[in-house]
């Protein structure tokens, strides 16, 4: 049987972003995915996928802030096992996503 493939998807809650995780999680990717500000939003989603039995995270963080971008990686490699996917969502200049991604490829080892 193959192995579920990890998704991140930043700026989540809501939007383009939430409809991405929703996508992902319901070809049976497993998602981790990111908001900051919305968390009403983040819960919700998170509830509805949880309760089609969709492997799903939802993580407060500022991508803009290396710490809590590492602990966001870091959750999701401990929760899935890895990360094979990150959509770069959230509306941040390009030099944090330049970083989140940095995180993210120094993983995959």
């Amino acid at each position: 049987m193959r192995k579920a493939k990890t998704v991140i998807v930043t700026g989540a809650s809501r939007g383009i972003g939430r409809a991405t995780a929703i996508l992902f999680a319901s070809k049976g990717y497993h998602v981790l995915f990111n908001y900051n500000q919305s968390g009403i939003e983040a819960y919700q989603t998170c509830e509805r996928l949880k309760k089609k039995g969709k492997a799903v995270v939802a993580f407060k963080a500022d991508i803009t802030k290396r710490k809590q971008t590492n602990l966001m990686v870091e959750r999701c490699v401990k929760q899935f096992g890895s990360v094979d996917i990150l959509i770069n969502n959230a509306g941040v200049a390009q030099q944090m996503s330049q970083i989140l991604l940095f995180i993210v490829m120094s993983l995959q080892i």
